[in-house]
């Protein structure tokens, strides 16, 4: 987080008694500054924040400089300037749920194709770990998951796992209870008139030192603008997702 960045925009009350940390943030920065796309939505509508209305500027960093709009949505009008292929978008840490979905308009058509890295740190040992798109923020539960992960063991095993129609993709097989990982590349997933595929890898380290990795892709035939992903295990899982913007040039 930037030295600019904020976690709150402030709403102001009659003989309120100001801080000098207060009046100097205030003075340092006229639009807000973000460090992710969930501090920013955060930072408006509770209590003592201001109310999010048409027309509010932002600055989102490894994004750009967004405007609040009408419909409610946030519009970016000039990306961030980075030297890396991947932008920074956001991340989210859950604990202890059976899902975990990315916050409505986490993928924009601000970037074609997004990078995204699953982390979990604590699981039921023994689950399938489920991936679906979501619309507006809700995943996407109709029967239209395609494609094949293979998973392979230290000790020379072999599983496959299928998705055929099914109602999520399964890309991950959780042994340990402590770590899993899940690296994809999403493909346009914000193109309404293609499907949303991905590809990519994933690492389990097993409680009985079974260490395994794996390799597959999936896709959801349904041609929609996706907004995010959600991932979902029968029992709870733990961890941190974090999502990054491919820059094509």
């Amino acid at each position: 987080m930037g030295a600019n960045a904020q976690t709150t925009v402030p709403t102001f009350v009659t003989s309120q008694v100001l801080t000098a940390d207060q009046q100097n943030q205030s003075a340092r920065t006229g639009v807000p500054v973000f460090a992710s796309t969930g501090d920013r939505d955060a930072a408006f509508g509770g209590t003592g924040e201001k109310t999010l209305a048409e027309g509010q500027l932002c600055y989102v960093e490894g994004t750009g400089l967004q405007t609040y709009n009408a419909a409610g949505s946030w519009v970016t009008w000039g990306a961030a300037p980075s030297t890396g292929a991947l932008v920074y978008i956001t991340k989210g840490t859950f604990s202890a749920v059976s899902s975990v979905s990315m916050a409505a308009g986490t993928f924009t058509s601000t970037y074609k194709n997004y990078k995204v890295i699953l982390r979990i740190t604590s699981s039921r040992a023994g689950q399938a770990m489920g991936v679906r798109v979501n619309v507006a923020g809700a995943s996407q539960t109709g029967s239209n998951y395609y494609g094949g992960w293979v998973l392979v063991q230290s000790n020379g095993g072999v599983n496959a796992y299928a998705s055929n129609a099914t109602s999520s993709a399964v890309p991950l097989y959780i042994q340990s209870t402590t770590f899993a990982g899940l690296d994809i590349t999403v493909y346009e997933p914000t193109d309404a008139a293609t499907a949303t595929r991905w590809s990519g890898t994933m690492s389990d380290g097993s409680d009985n030192n079974t260490h395994a990795g794996g390799a597959g892709g999936n896709v959801y035939t349904v041609a929609a603008a996706h907004d995010g992903l959600t991932f979902a295990v029968a029992g709870t899982f733990g961890g941190t997702y974090y999502v990054y913007g491919i820059k094509d040039s």
